[in-house]
Protein backbone atom coordinates (compact mmCIF):
# COMPACT_ATOMS: atom_id res chain seq x y z
CA UNK A 1 0.00 0.00 0.00
CA UNK A 2 1.19 3.51 -0.72
CA UNK A 3 -0.47 7.15 0.19
CA UNK A 4 -1.02 9.21 -2.05
CA UNK A 5 -1.22 13.05 -1.18
CA UNK A 6 -2.28 15.79 -3.32
CA UNK A 7 -1.34 19.25 -2.14
CA UNK A 8 -2.67 22.30 -3.59
CA UNK A 9 -5.86 21.29 -4.44
CA UNK A 10 -9.67 22.47 -3.71
CA UNK A 11 -8.18 25.79 -2.80
CA UNK A 12 -10.62 28.48 -1.74
CA UNK A 13 -8.82 31.02 0.18
CA UNK A 14 -5.98 28.86 0.46
CA UNK A 15 -5.13 25.74 -0.64
CA UNK A 16 -6.39 22.21 0.55
CA UNK A 17 -5.29 18.58 0.27
CA UNK A 18 -6.69 15.07 -0.51
CA UNK A 19 -4.96 11.90 0.55
CA UNK A 20 -5.70 7.81 0.17
CA UNK A 21 -4.04 4.79 0.70
CA UNK A 22 -4.49 2.29 -1.84
CA UNK A 23 -2.06 0.16 -4.41
CA UNK A 24 -2.14 2.20 -7.17
CA UNK A 25 -2.96 5.58 -7.70
CA UNK A 26 -6.42 4.73 -10.08
CA UNK A 27 -7.41 2.52 -7.22
CA UNK A 28 -6.66 5.98 -4.90
CA UNK A 29 -8.82 8.37 -7.77
CA UNK A 30 -11.82 5.51 -7.43
CA UNK A 31 -11.52 6.05 -3.59
CA UNK A 32 -11.72 10.00 -3.74
CA UNK A 33 -14.76 9.88 -6.06
CA UNK A 34 -16.43 7.44 -3.90
CA UNK A 35 -16.12 8.87 -0.80
CA UNK A 36 -19.70 10.88 -2.45
CA UNK A 37 -18.48 14.48 -1.33
CA UNK A 38 -17.76 15.37 -5.18
CA UNK A 39 -20.52 17.81 -5.97
CA UNK A 40 -19.22 20.11 -9.06
CA UNK A 41 -22.29 21.84 -8.19
CA UNK A 42 -21.75 22.84 -5.07
CA UNK A 43 -18.30 23.73 -5.02
CA UNK A 44 -17.76 24.95 -8.42
CA UNK A 45 -15.46 27.62 -6.57
CA UNK A 46 -12.90 25.10 -5.48
CA UNK A 47 -11.32 24.43 -8.74
CA UNK A 48 -10.22 21.88 -9.90
CA UNK A 49 -13.10 19.74 -8.35
CA UNK A 50 -12.24 16.79 -10.53
CA UNK A 51 -9.78 14.41 -9.21
CA UNK A 52 -8.52 13.57 -12.37
CA UNK A 53 -7.58 17.22 -13.45
CA UNK A 54 -5.54 16.98 -10.07
CA UNK A 55 -1.41 17.32 -10.79
CA UNK A 56 0.26 14.41 -10.09
CA UNK A 57 -0.14 13.28 -6.14
CA UNK A 58 2.98 12.69 -4.12
CA UNK A 59 3.34 9.10 -3.33
CA UNK A 60 4.87 7.68 -0.42
CA UNK A 61 5.59 3.96 0.36
CA UNK A 62 4.25 3.20 3.87
CA UNK A 63 7.17 1.18 4.79
CA UNK A 64 8.56 3.80 7.05
CA UNK A 65 7.66 6.41 9.07
CA UNK A 66 6.15 9.41 7.78
CA UNK A 67 4.92 13.01 9.28
CA UNK A 68 3.88 16.24 7.77
CA UNK A 69 1.98 19.05 8.87
CA UNK A 70 0.69 22.26 6.89
CA UNK A 71 -0.99 25.54 8.56
CA UNK A 72 -4.38 25.79 7.34
CA UNK A 73 -6.33 29.14 6.64
CA UNK A 74 -9.75 30.43 5.55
Amino acid sequence: MKLYLWRRVLSDYTDGCAFAIAESVEAALKQLRQTGEWEPASTSWMLPVDPAEWPAPEVHDLDKPLAFWRYGGG
